[in-house]
């Protein structure tokens, strides 16, 4: 089982310019790479796996010295993990899109090597220490660091353990689970758990705080201060469904060994719904994140 914690980080300006440089310097290697894929149906994938790390060692120049090697391999294999799970969806008959050049990385990741935990920070390789706030200490097998800016403008670090699943005592109960959007969720021994409706409640703020931003020039120290509090607002919203969603996903996992979850079709419901409120409903419901809260626990 593998889980991230996510942790506060306060670099330095001067960190704060270095990572920068290297997410604008991500951006180029990816971009690159993304001009060498021909059409994603007819690419051989070991050719195409190689084409990508071709591209690594022609820019060698842009980031040895600067960046740790692992980072910059682990660009190709996101991308590599893109490219193979677009064509699995193509297979099916979905309808995807084509990959999106990037103007600039916002997340780089340390894979096995290249950094060191301390009791108050992390060390970055070819970064240097970066004081983190830990409100509580990562358990299991540390797999690997990533450091992210978010849209807020605020800085996390991310520590991905592996863990060992812990059991819970056996209740000897089953039950099936209704998912709705008034309600959230109805159990087949009818309990009803309620749908939080957060953005709702926030609606006017959000809507006041569009307003103002539209008003503002795109690039202009105003819009920008305005985008991060609609950022920083949207963030509170999530962090509160996502709260409500683990309280949730812990209390069926402590009360039933066995749990029946009907597979929903979200985009077909989105897609059905002229709506637009209803639609908006559908997709702050969180159904996919539910599932993951319930899959992993």
């Amino acid at each position: 089982l593998m889980i991230a914690y996510k942790f506060r980080a306060y670099p330095t300006p001067e960190q704060e310019k270095k990572i920068t440089e290297i997410f604008a310097i991500e951006a180029q290697i990816y971009n690159e790479m993304i001009k060498r894929i021909d059409n994603i149906d007819n690419i051989d994938l070991k050719t195409t796996e190689k084409k990508l790390r071709q591209v690594i060692h022609e820019l060698e120049h842009l980031w040895k010295g600067k960046i740790y090697s692992k980072v910059i391999y682990s660009i190709e294999e996101k991308l590599f993990a893109s490219i193979k799970a677009l064509r699995r969806l193509k297979k099916k008959g979905k309808k995807v899109g084509s990959l999106k050049l990037k103007e600039q990385f916002s997340y780089l990741f340390y894979r096995q090597h290249g950094f060191k935990i301390d009791v108050d920070g992390v060390e970055l390789s070819k970064i240097g220490k970066i004081k983190v706030l830990f409100h509580r200490p990562p358990e299991g097998k540390i797999k690997g660091v990533g450091i992210k800016k978010d849209k807020d403008n605020k800085w996390y670090v991310y520590i991905v353990c592996e863990l060992k699943p812990k059991q819970l005592p056996k209740t000897g109960k089953v039950v099936a689970i209704d998912w709705g959007i008034e309600k959230l969720l109805t159990t087949s021994d009818g309990i009803a758990i309620e749908n939080p409706l957060i953005l709702d409640k926030l609606e006017e703020r959000i809507k006041k705080l569009q307003r103002a931003l539209s008003r503002k020039k795109k690039g202009s120290k105003n819009y920008e201060k305005t985008r991060v509090k609609l950022a920083k607002l949207y963030k509170y919203a999530r962090n509160l469904m996502n709260d409500y969603l683990h309280k949730v996903t812990t209390w069926l996992i402590k009360n039933y060994d066995v749990i029946y979850v009907e597979n929903i079709k979200v985009e077909k419901l989105i897609q059905m719904n002229k709506a637009k409120k209803l639609r908006r409903h559908i997709l702050n419901a969180s159904y996919h994140k539910f599932l993951e809260l319930l899959e992993y626990k």
